[in-house]
């Protein structure tokens, strides 16, 4: 769940794009940045974007992702994943076991021999992306040796996500369901049948914002800058920013995220508490209780977040200190959701305060693993 905090800058250079699974007939891509500084095996980051697993790029990571992990002689992947409300999020946290595997078979072919050490991984991600990059903590194998959490969300049980016992007469609660606009453009009617969709053969991977088309951007820039040419802008790409927003105000998200694909199955999830019990296996936060062991993790997050609260992150630093792992945060006091868009370079405000301690701790847990 994304929104606009800065103007939006040309996706950096150089680059490749590459296909790492074909399924259901969907081509699901990805985008490397090759290291600026260092020589030999270099570690690298495997990053997932957000956008309230609707929406969103690849092409281009939050605004100082690429730039603070290739001065320090890091490889920057940002691989897609399949969306709402084709796939479920089985499905989505399967794509990025994929990408890995895709990763660590074929990055020593494209960066050349002794370029890049496999092992030596960052996983990361803002918003949606955070949660996929925390559940890669608990997934892949062999395990990342660092987490970057970036506003994710960690336990999926939060009444905040799922509404029980979630007054709903509050000033807050109002301005939550404020937080995303719809465009006018579509009737209730359409939007639930856009949302009843699940066929996988129909899944999106890329999804501009409202502020990457026109008016606000013309087709032509959105192509130079996203660095696809040959992308086109569809009514799908507004009917999806309806999507989220629905799935937001009605706290939907989660629900629809567990979707069973077997319709008898899904029917027993519209009971609250087998819908609890399942988003479990959904969250980090508990499904780090069984596992007993995760990767250095930091910790990225605004205080005043309306997206994903900030305790989302706070808890689940507490939790892991509890189990001997080692912990990073930073927290910005007026930071909303996206507030580190803003930040693109080191003369920026915020980047020694926040990008400064979070690549010094990744540089320490990276390097010593």
């Amino acid at each position: 769940m994304t929104t606009r905090t800065q103007s939006f800058s040309p996706c950096p250079t150089p680059f490749s794009d590459h296909v790492f699974k074909t399924v259901a007939e969907v081509d699901v891509p990805l985008r490397i940045w090759p290291a600026t500084e260092g020589q030999g095996n270099r570690p690298w980051l495997l990053w997932w974007h957000g956008g309230g697993f609707t929406a969103g790029k690849h092409v281009i990571p939050n605004a100082w992702v690429v730039p603070a992990f290739r001065a320090r002689g890091y490889h920057v992947v940002s691989a897609a994943y399949r969306f709402l409300p084709h796939v479920n999020l089985d499905d989505m946290a399967q794509d990025a076991i994929d990408a890995h595997i895709w990763c660590r078979e074929n990055l020593p072919k494209i960066l050349g021999a002794g370029n890049v050490d496999v092992e030596a991984l960052v996983v990361g991600g803002d918003s949606a992306g955070g949660t996929m990059s925390t559940l890669a903590g608990i997934n892949l194998n062999p395990s990342p040796k660092v987490v970057l959490d970036i506003y994710g969300i960690t336990d999926a049980t939060d009444p905040y996500f799922t509404g029980r016992g979630v007054d709903e007469s509050t000033p807050a609660e109002q301005a939550r369901k404020n937080f995303f606009k719809l465009s006018g453009k579509f009737t209730e009617e359409e939007i639930a049948a856009a949302l009843a969709e699940t066929d996988p053969r129909k899944a999106q991977h890329i999804v501009p914002w409202s502020w990457e088309v026109e008016p606000a951007m013309s087709l032509e820039t959105l192509r130079s800058f996203w660095g696809v040419p040959d992308f086109q802008i569809t009514p799908e790409h507004t009917l999806r920013m309806d999507m989220l927003g629905v799935l937001d105000r009605n706290r939907k998200l989660f629900r629809k995220l567990a979707r069973r694909h077997d319709v008898d199955e899904d029917s027993k999830l519209d009971d609250p508490d087998a819908l609890d019990k399942l988003l479990l296996d959904y969250s980090p936060f508990h499904l780090v209780d069984i596992k007993g062991t995760y990767p250095a993790t930091f910790f990225l997050h605004g205080d005043v977040d309306m997206a994903v609260p900030v305790a989302q992150s706070r808890n689940m630093a507490k939790k892991l200190r509890t189990l001997g792992v080692p912990v990073g945060e930073a927290y910005s006091p007026e930071g909303n959701h996206c507030f580190d868009n803003v930040i693109e370079e080191p003369t920026d405000a915020g980047w020694n305060q926040y990008i400064v301690p979070c690549m010094d701790f990744i540089d320490k847990h990276i390097r010593t693993a």
